[in-house]
């Protein structure tokens, strides 16, 4: 069985439970949140999105390769 490896901006492993730092939100990619911020990876999804958790425990789905493993 294939099993799909995630990969940060500086293609170091990402994984659940991992805390990473989500960048500062663009138009470009119509982001929801409004700030820099660390979180919580909670689910890594096929289509090479993630699910973080910020501190108030807010959700936000971003491609795998914006975020940064701290």
């Amino acid at each position: 069985k294939y099993i799909m490896k995630f990969k940060d901006k500086n293609y170091e492993d990402i994984y659940v439970g991992a805390e990473v730092q989500v960048p500062q939100p663009t138009k470009e990619f119509d982001d929801i949140w409004t700030f820099e911020f660390v979180g919580t990876i909670k689910a890594l999804e096929e289509n090479g999105y993630v699910v973080v958790e910020d501190g108030e425990g807010d959700c936000f789905t971003i491609e795998v390769e914006r975020v940064e493993l701290i």
